[in-house]
């Protein structure tokens, strides 16, 4: 049972996955599989304030998905900062993007927010993606045409190493092509995100003009993505896929539990402290009370030893909850065999011949090594 929660927790053992990222061989591009990412090796401010105090951007983001509705929230590109949690990201959620970070709102409180964008992936096709931030609000811009949702939500400075693919602290991968990205520390007008659009789709970026950075993916092999303008850095490939910022036994959200995975959690912990409970009091002879406490111990000790390798595979969470909960599963197994099968594992003894004397021997063998150890 031991070795099959241990096979259970940590499959499917990739802990040292290979980077799933590859160049298109026809044409400009990367194809990020899951497991994959690039990211920049050190920290950028994505927007500096202005005299005025202005902090507007401008993110374009040439992509492809590889599927058009995704079950569960994926990170395509992210600034991350490594010591705060105030990363921006552009995620895509079922056929929907979603533009989330901290922002300000009219009161200028600042406020984490997810600003969704219907239908932005709803086509498998390359999609030219414009989100611009200011003080007139974030919009985006699909093919250079406005989107319905406007949201009065302005931006705060960011600052942060560059992410594009498999989010810093998530398991769930984004898959699909990044054929180009570029990014200012302003806010586009409209007739220029319209110039720059078709700048793209003629394949001459070159004719940008004021980018802080611009990726164009032309490199088509080697483990470098070179910035083509401004004071952004480099973006590196890495062999292997480790997460940039792996959670260790994370809380999760209060209004995001997931029921099913608690309930599993908490079955699959029972049988261990039943058979346990069972062999500590039944083959070591420890009393109900030590064999009750000592289960618990070790089922928790377990518990604790899978959630913390599982920071070590990207397709694994680490999480408090689940520690709690196997334990309040080993508990639960541990009761129901001492006070439950107490009343018939006599009969179940009685049964086998000549286990009676077996037992009686083995616990007198067990006391007299106690009372020497005393």
């Amino acid at each position: 049972m031991l070795s099959g929660i241990l096979v259970t927790g940590l499959w499917p053992f990739n802990f040292c996955p290979r980077n799933r990222v590859h160049w298109l061989k026809a044409g400009d591009g990367l194809h990020f599989q899951p497991y994959g990412q690039a990211y920049s090796a050190t920290l950028w401010t994505l927007n500096q304030p202005s005299e005025s105090g202005d902090l507007s951007f401008t993110i374009e983001l040439w992509l492809q998905p590889d599927e058009t509705h995704h079950p569960q929230g994926v990170s395509i590109f992210s600034i991350h900062h490594p010591s705060d949690d105030h990363d921006l990201s552009i995620v895509q959620s079922g056929a929907d993007l979603v533009l989330q970070g901290y922002f300000r709102d009219r009161n200028r409180t600042q406020q984490f927010a997810q600003m969704r964008f219907y239908g932005a992936c709803r086509t498998s096709l390359p999609s030219f993606v414009t989100l611009t931030s200011s003080e007139e609000g974030t919009v985006l811009y699909k093919d250079a045409k406005p989107q319905p949702e406007r949201y009065f939500l302005f931006p705060e400075r960011y600052v942060g190493r560059i992410v594009l693919g498999h989010a810093p602290g998530s398991a769930e991968p984004w898959t699909g092509y990044i054929l180009g990205l570029a990014l200012y520390g302003r806010a586009l007008r409209v007739e220029e995100i319209a110039q720059h659009y078709k700048d793209w789709l003629q394949h001459k970026p070159h004719l940008l003009q004021g980018a802080q950075a611009l990726y164009v993916f032309d490199e088509r092999t080697g483990n470098i993505v070179h910035n083509r303008s401004g004071s952004a850095p480099n973006l590196s490939i890495p062999a292997t896929f480790m997460p940039l910022h792996p959670t260790i036994l994370g809380v999760p959200h209060p209004f995001r539990l997931h029921r099913i995975d608690t309930v599993v959690n908490i079955l699959g912990f029972i049988p261990i402290g039943f058979f346990l409970c069972a062999y500590l009091e039944d083959a070591r002879y420890y009393s109900s009370r030590d064999a009750f406490a000592w289960t618990i111990i070790l089922g928790a000790l377990t518990s604790l030893g899978i959630e913390l390798l599982q920071v070590f595979l990207p397709s694994r969470d680490s999480s408090l909850l689940d520690v709690i909960n196997n334990v309040a599963g080993t508990t639960a197994g541990a009761f129901l065999q001492i006070r439950v099968h107490d009343h018939w594992r006599e009969i179940v003894w009685r049964s086998i011949p000549g286990i009676q004397t077996a037992r009686s021997n083995g616990k007198a063998h067990w006391k007299e090594m106690r009372r020497n150890r005393q």
